[in-house]
């Protein structure tokens, strides 16, 4: 082992990602076996803790490190610098775990030198692929994502109101051509807070990101209260043809049916699909069954009192379905469902598909 390349050796460790204590070790045997192992350590920030926290505080410059030193938080920072430059193996920034991990470990009034200190912690990641953000993260961040942050794949939104800011949009701007997976959701906790049952994020939102044209888009997902079918309609006929997975208002349960006849014409590359359909749309589910061919997986919503019920959805599905589809999900509403799926009737759909 200890005369593999670093190369070779990365792949073996890549089988202990999921290990955390194995790699922990591996950083112990010797130089070469601890800059690998902290590099996939140090990959996804969903694993990082109280101590990665205070890791990246000294991975600050010294000057940031002073200003925060004066205050009085006690952040416990060393002048010194780290044995690596971890931020720079950071692929996977999840803005939102940070923040709400941050905000739990040092729960201190002092907000103002809290706020400068995440600041400047986000600005150490200059490599990440992967980004899950809030809608209204400070425009300093989006400053530094703009100018150093040029690989992003795949992007989550969790949106805290109904806007989308100048700085976001000039983010979306700057990474549209490269991004490949796009994921909207909604901050149920900012949602609760405010008590409200109607609560929109979309009106603005949809209205800018119609807009847009993501070239290399892959993946889009959506999941929000109050859709607004109209700016969905336009995302879609702008961005469509190129997605291979599109899941809709999966949570939610949301539907229309002018989308999902916009699905049928500007989406017939799709593998995956996540949509509902109301009882008198059973002719759309047929046209998007029939347009989308290259279906591998549909994830359908049912409902006995509005959607399509599973003896319809299955019995469309065996008779209209593409030849490469083999994963069939149904998603039922959390309510009282009285038209139970006889077993004779299973095994006709199974013996039909």
């Amino acid at each position: 082992m200890s005369k593999l390349p670093a190369d070779c050796l990365f792949e073996i460790f890549e089988f202990l990602a999921n290990d955390k204590e194995s790699l922990y070790s591996c950083l112990l045997v010797n130089k070469l076996w601890s800059t690998i192992s902290v590099r996939i350590l140090w990959r996804d920030s969903t694993n990082y803790n109280f101590q990665t926290l205070k890791t990246l505080i000294k991975c600050l410059p010294n000057k940031s490190k002073e200003i925060i030193s004066k205050t009085e938080i006690d952040f416990s920072i060393s002048i010194s610098k780290p044995m690596f430059n971890y931020p720079s193996f950071c692929k996977i920034l999840l803005i939102c775990e940070i923040h709400r991990k941050f905000e739990s470990l040092f729960p201190s009034p002092e907000n103002l030198i809290k706020n400068y200190t995440l600041i400047e912690i986000y600005k150490l990641f200059m490599n990440i692929t992967e980004l899950k953000i809030f809608s209204s993260i400070n425009p300093e961040i989006f400053h530094h994502l703009i100018q150093y942050c040029h690989n992003i794949k795949s992007l989550t939104i969790e949106f805290c109101d109904n806007t989308i800011s100048n700085g976001l949009k000039e983010f979306l701007f700057s990474i549209q051509n490269n991004l490949k997976y796009f994921n909207i959701i909604q901050d149920n906790q900012f949602n609760n807070i405010l008590e409200l049952e109607n609560y929109d994020i979309t009106i603005d939102v949809f209205e800018k990101l119609s807009t847009f044209i993501f070239p290399h888009l892959k993946i889009f997902k959506i999941d929000v209260n109050n859709v607004n079918y109209n700016f969905a309609i336009k995302f879609l006929m702008n961005n469509g043809k190129n997605l291979r997975e599109l899941s809709f208002c999966e949570i939610m349960g949301e539907n229309d049916n002018l989308l999902n006849l916009v699905i049928a014409k500007f989406c017939v590359n799709l593998k995956v699909l996540s949509i509902g359909f109301f009882y008198d749309e059973l002719e759309t589910f047929k046209i998007i069954l029939n347009s989308c061919k290259y279906l591998e997986t549909i994830k359908i919503w049912l409902d006995e009192a509005d959607l399509l019920y599973e003896k319809v959805a299955l019995e469309t599905i065996a008779n209209y379905s593409p030849e490469n589809m083999n994963r069939i999900e149904l998603l039922y509403f959390p309510r009282p469902y009285t038209k139970k799926l006889l077993s004779e009737e299973l095994d006709s759909f199974f013996f039909r598909y």
